[in-house]
């Protein structure tokens, strides 16, 4: 595996959920076992928002070759999909999100493992 297919990881399941949460974000919240509501879905569209950002930014530098930068772009990453690994499953381990909390929580390890490792061990 490399760097690359982690960022294009990234940048497919940001680019995905950031369309849901901006077009239907009644629907994906949800899906997800979380209350809707006109501020809930403002406040889903922004958050989609943010994906979209952090997804292209992650599809633009998959083949970059520059290290400092690859560096830094992936220890952001590394530490953001920490924190979204913890808040996802103390979310659906006390029952904030349903079942599907388990996407979520399975896609942050996933991200964490990935640029961890090619932070750290790589």
């Amino acid at each position: 595996m490399k760097l690359s297919h982690v960022f294009s990881f990234n940048a497919l399941v940001a680019l995905v959920y950031a369309i849901g949460f901006v077009i239907v974000p009644d629907t994906v919240m949800g899906l997800h076992g979380l209350p809707a509501g006109e501020t809930q879905a403002l406040m889903a569209r922004y958050f989609g928002v943010a994906l979209i950002g952090l997804g292209l930014i992650a599809w633009f530098v998959r083949d970059i070759a520059h290290p400092p930068l690859k560096d830094g772009i992936t220890i952001s990453l590394f530490l953001s999909s920490i924190i979204g690994f913890v808040l996802s499953i103390q979310a659906t381990l006390s029952g904030q999100m349903n079942a599907l909390g388990w996407l979520p929580t399975a896609v942050y390890f996933l991200l964490t493992l990935g640029f961890g490792y090619f932070r750290f061990f790589k």
